[in-house]
């Protein structure tokens, strides 16, 4: 009788470089990169910055800006869903007025 033998051959792939560390480093970075900051998707050009729950605008006088504060920052994501997010404003009652009073 003829032995049998079995062969298991195991494929390893080559780690990047740092070795694990490095391959979930590059993972994260990706993840990250796909995720833009609030001011890269901002098309506004009424907006100015933002603080935690506030949005501060170009004001309707001259030489002035406009604080809107928001309870939560939930609130403030949907207002720029709705507004900050479009070029003419979107339903934004601020970006409204400044585009009449521009004339555009």
């Amino acid at each position: 009788m003829i032995p049998f033998f079995t062969y298991e051959s195991t494929y390893i792939a080559p780690r990047a470089p740092g070795g694990k560390e490095g391959a979930r480093r590059g993972r994260r970075a990706k993840k990250r990169m796909a995720n833009k900051p609030v001011e890269a998707l901002i098309k506004c050009p009424f907006y100015l910055r933002q603080t935690e729950n506030t949005l501060i605008c170009e004001g309707v006088l001259k030489g002035t800006v406009m604080l809107t504060q928001f309870q939560c920052a939930s609130l403030k994501r949907a207002h720029y869903k709705q507004s900050c997010f479009h070029e003419d404003g979107g339903e934004c009652f601020l970006a409204k007025s400044l585009y009449e009073k521009y004339g555009e």
